[in-house]
């Protein structure tokens, strides 16, 4: 039966190596002739199926290269696409399937455009036609670097923001810019400008014949979103409160010149005039078990933010240990940092092991590769980095930050929403054994030695001697003494019988 059961495993093995496998890729990208930055996204797809197999971005692994393990069957076709853009296919190869991966060492290769489409790609809803500036120029083919783009109306500009071409191409037909009037309130809402990763920064936007009945404007700095869904009341989740004076709040500024706002530190943008109380500016982030808040000084000075969530660890058993995590962020403008404190407030029963907790870095961010980690990460997938820790007890914390070395508007800290832990339960040790002291073990008294000399003879008489066994009694002995006796008796008859005949002569 064992002998039947090591061949079914074997058949099994050898099937599921010749079927099924996987194979890691690494090389060097060039887009253009010149080696891609580290940040920029590949992505592989098996046999042109659309889904992706596979993500990675150059500099994950060493700088100036990517790795990535891809998974499919015998006889597969792999196609690697930089950008994770199907429009630049790179290469194609057929992987060496196996289950321990093979080494495959592949260089990919494109050649595009640092811009795609120009001005009339972009979807927008104003009057005339708008107009687009690269460094001042108008756009041509090839960038590299963090370049200022401009976009503009016949107002003037309407749109400016840094992009690091290195990294991306700008692809003007993913922009969309929405302006107008809602009840004589002026807005905006800008969307699109980070669909290829490129943004480097912060947005600013201008607004121009606004309305003197407000004093401020609401923002809603979210992705994908519109000045529609802001709530009247401007106390929504992420929604923010802040006058037009030139101050700071929540790392957004709004400054009016004459009828023309002007509005920084936007990381995705829909905005739309609104009247701040005068007793000052509010930041919410409402609903749910978030909390937060934020506070800023102006000019040129650090801002900063928090906000404050909560998290249910399953630790098995059908178990649970609550885990809060308080998020702040630090900003100036040479140096952001976002720091995440974890407590277990798991209380009795929640001492755990094999705590882990991972955070998918927001993609308006910089570059992995710009981020410094600490502690160090365990691991990462794509934009998703993991924190491992061997024990994490009730009652304590674990601190981790993420730092670049440029300004992060703190609104971003808004941006961080997945998120994940896992642990197990620790096992309590086992209780002590009681420290008993062994019983010493018996001893037999000494041997009695024989001295060398000769003792000294007792006074006392000595006992008379033991008579010599006799011989062992039984049946047999019985018999011979009645034998014996029988003997003598009929010896004396005899003599009897002899002496009384002589008498008779």
């Amino acid at each position: 039966m064992v002998a039947k059961n090591a061949l079914l495993f074997a058949a099994l093995l050898a099937s599921s190596m010749l079927f099924a496998g996987m194979g890691d890729w690494d090389g060097q990208v060039f887009i253009n002739g010149e080696l891609a930055a580290d940040g920029t996204a590949v992505c592989a797809h098996v046999n042109g199926d659309s889904a992706e197999n596979s993500r990675t971005t150059v500099g994950a692994y060493a700088s100036g290269y990517y790795l990535m393990t891809v998974i499919g069957d015998t006889g597969d076709n792999v196609t690697f696409n930089v950008y994770c853009d199907s429009n630049y296919s790179a290469n194609e190869g057929q992987q060496a399937w196996s289950a321990s991966p093979p080494r495959h060492h592949l260089n990919l290769s494109i050649n595009h455009s640092s811009v795609v489409g120009n001005a009339s790609n972009i979807t927008w809803n104003g009057t005339g036609n708008l107009s687009v500036t690269i460094n001042g120029t108008a756009p041509g083919d090839f960038y590299s670097g963090v370049q200022t783009v401009n976009v503009s109306s016949p107002s003037g500009v309407i749109l400016s923001f840094n992009y690091n071409f290195s990294g991306s191409y700008l692809n003007f037909s993913n922009i969309n810019i929405s302006t107008g009037t809602s009840g004589g309130a002026s807005y905006i809402s800008v969307s699109g400008v980070n669909a290829t990763g490129g943004q480097s920064g912060s947005k600013t936007v201008k607004l121009y014949g606004v309305s003197s009945s407000y004093n401020g404007i609401c923002v809603e700095d979210a992705e994908n979103t519109s000045y529609i869904s802001i709530s009247s009341t401007c106390d929504g989740s992420g929604e923010v409160q802040v006058k037009c004076d030139g101050v700071a709040v929540s790392g957004i500024t709004c400054s009016q010149s004459g009828t023309n706002l002007t509005i920084s530190g936007l990381a995705h943008t829909a905005l739309i005039q609104f009247s701040v109380p005068t007793s000052g500016t509010t930041g919410t982030t409402g609903g749910g078990s978030n909390s937060g808040g934020g506070s800023a000084g102006g000019g040129g000075g650090a801002s900063s933010m928090q906000k404050l969530d909560s998290y249910l660890v399953d630790i098995g058993n059908g178990d649970y240990c609550n885990v809060t995590i308080k998020r702040q962020i630090s900003s100036s403008s040479s140096l952001s940092t976002v720091t995440n404190t974890l407590e277990n407030t798991g209380g009795a029963g929640c001492d755990m092991t094999d705590f882990a907790f991972r955070d998918t870095i927001p993609s308006s961010f910089p570059a992995i590769a710009e981020i410094t980690f600490n502690p160090e990460i365990t691991s990462r997938s794509g934009w998703t980095v993991t924190f491992d820790f061997p024990v994490f007890p009730a009652g304590e914390s674990k601190t981790i930050a993420y730092s670049v070395s440029t300004w992060i508007p703190p609104s971003w800290l808004q941006n961080f929403t997945a998120y994940s832990m896992s642990a197990k339960k620790q096992v309590a040790a086992p209780a002590p054994k009681p420290n008993v002291t062994p019983e010493a073990p018996e001893v037999e008294p000494p041997a009695q030695v024989v001295p060398p000399y000769k003792p000294i003879e007792s006074t006392q008489p000595a006992p008379p001697p033991a008579p010599a066994p006799g011989p062992e009694e039984g049946p047999l002995s019985g018999a011979l003494v009645i034998a014996g006796l029988v003997i003598l008796a009929a010896v004396g008859i005899l003599a009897y019988l002899l002496s009384r005949k002589k008498n008779e002569y």
